[in-house]
Protein backbone atom coordinates (compact mmCIF):
# COMPACT_ATOMS: atom_id res chain seq x y z
CA UNK A 1 0.00 0.00 0.00
CA UNK A 2 1.31 3.23 -1.12
CA UNK A 3 0.53 6.71 0.83
CA UNK A 4 -0.39 9.70 -0.44
CA UNK A 5 -0.74 11.47 2.49
CA UNK A 6 -4.07 13.16 1.53
CA UNK A 7 -6.71 12.89 3.78
CA UNK A 8 -9.30 12.98 0.68
CA UNK A 9 -8.30 9.68 -0.14
CA UNK A 10 -7.69 6.26 1.07
CA UNK A 11 -7.14 2.46 0.10
CA UNK A 12 -9.51 -0.10 0.09
CA UNK A 13 -9.14 -3.61 0.98
CA UNK A 14 -11.99 -5.25 -0.26
CA UNK A 15 -11.94 -8.47 -1.46
CA UNK A 16 -8.16 -8.64 -0.53
CA UNK A 17 -7.07 -11.95 1.64
CA UNK A 18 -4.92 -9.21 3.59
CA UNK A 19 -3.40 -5.66 3.22
CA UNK A 20 -0.16 -4.57 4.72
CA UNK A 21 2.63 -1.84 4.59
CA UNK A 22 6.36 -2.59 4.90
CA UNK A 23 8.74 -0.05 6.07
CA UNK A 24 12.11 0.57 4.79
CA UNK A 25 13.53 0.89 8.45
CA UNK A 26 12.62 -0.83 11.59
CA UNK A 27 9.85 0.95 13.78
CA UNK A 28 8.36 0.66 16.98
CA UNK A 29 5.21 2.52 16.42
CA UNK A 30 2.00 2.94 13.80
CA UNK A 31 0.10 5.66 13.36
CA UNK A 32 -3.18 4.34 11.31
CA UNK A 33 -5.79 6.53 10.10
CA UNK A 34 -9.10 4.65 8.45
CA UNK A 35 -12.01 5.93 7.23
CA UNK A 36 -15.40 5.37 9.04
CA UNK A 37 -13.33 3.66 11.83
CA UNK A 38 -15.38 1.14 12.06
CA UNK A 39 -14.14 -2.27 10.89
CA UNK A 40 -12.31 -4.83 12.96
CA UNK A 41 -9.52 -7.69 12.16
CA UNK A 42 -6.10 -8.67 13.24
CA UNK A 43 -2.83 -7.42 13.04
CA UNK A 44 0.39 -9.28 12.70
CA UNK A 45 3.70 -7.52 12.97
CA UNK A 46 6.20 -8.07 9.76
CA UNK A 47 9.72 -8.57 9.68
CA UNK A 48 12.21 -6.99 7.61
CA UNK A 49 11.54 -9.99 4.96
CA UNK A 50 7.54 -8.50 4.42
CA UNK A 51 6.45 -11.65 6.70
CA UNK A 52 4.48 -12.24 10.00
CA UNK A 53 6.84 -12.54 12.77
CA UNK A 54 3.77 -12.94 15.38
CA UNK A 55 0.32 -14.24 16.31
CA UNK A 56 -2.25 -12.10 15.27
CA UNK A 57 -3.79 -9.48 17.54
CA UNK A 58 -7.58 -8.42 17.12
CA UNK A 59 -8.89 -5.51 16.91
CA UNK A 60 -12.60 -3.95 16.79
CA UNK A 61 -14.23 -0.80 15.71
CA UNK A 62 -13.70 0.39 19.99
CA UNK A 63 -10.17 0.13 19.26
CA UNK A 64 -10.27 3.50 17.17
CA UNK A 65 -10.00 6.60 18.54
CA UNK A 66 -12.63 8.40 16.60
CA UNK A 67 -11.43 11.81 15.91
CA UNK A 68 -14.22 14.01 14.52
CA UNK A 69 -12.54 14.93 11.22
CA UNK A 70 -13.81 13.57 7.67
CA UNK A 71 -11.37 11.09 5.66
CA UNK A 72 -12.43 10.89 2.62
CA UNK A 73 -15.89 11.62 2.81
CA UNK A 74 -16.53 10.11 6.17
CA UNK A 75 -16.17 10.49 9.78
CA UNK A 76 -12.65 8.83 10.77
CA UNK A 77 -10.67 7.51 13.47
CA UNK A 78 -7.02 6.55 13.98
CA UNK A 79 -5.21 3.37 15.91
CA UNK A 80 -1.81 3.75 17.26
CA UNK A 81 0.14 0.53 17.26
CA UNK A 82 3.00 0.51 19.47
CA UNK A 83 5.60 -2.59 18.72
CA UNK A 84 7.39 -4.79 22.28
CA UNK A 85 10.55 -4.45 20.06
CA UNK A 86 11.05 -3.35 16.78
CA UNK A 87 8.88 -4.43 13.68
CA UNK A 88 9.16 -3.42 9.89
CA UNK A 89 5.46 -2.95 9.14
CA UNK A 90 2.06 -4.63 10.02
CA UNK A 91 -0.36 -6.95 7.93
CA UNK A 92 -4.18 -6.21 8.28
CA UNK A 93 -6.35 -9.64 8.27
CA UNK A 94 -10.12 -10.01 8.14
CA UNK A 95 -11.99 -10.99 11.05
CA UNK A 96 -13.20 -14.66 11.28
CA UNK A 97 -15.73 -15.25 8.87
CA UNK A 98 -16.15 -11.88 7.32
CA UNK A 99 -14.02 -10.33 4.39
CA UNK A 100 -11.63 -7.39 5.09
CA UNK A 101 -12.97 -3.94 4.78
CA UNK A 102 -10.39 -1.56 6.16
CA UNK A 103 -9.70 1.42 4.35
CA UNK A 104 -6.46 2.94 5.83
CA UNK A 105 -6.47 7.08 4.77
CA UNK A 106 -2.76 7.39 6.22
CA UNK A 107 -0.20 4.82 7.59
CA UNK A 108 3.03 6.07 9.17
CA UNK A 109 5.86 4.14 11.09
CA UNK A 110 8.32 5.81 13.51
CA UNK A 111 11.83 4.82 13.50
CA UNK A 112 12.67 2.58 16.10
CA UNK A 113 14.84 4.04 18.98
Amino acid sequence: MADDFNAGSSASSDDQAYMQTVFAQPVSTILLLEKGANDSGYLQALGADGLPVAGKLAFTKDTFLKTGYKFAGQTGGGMIITALSPIYGIRILPPDGAPLGIDPVCIVGLPAQ
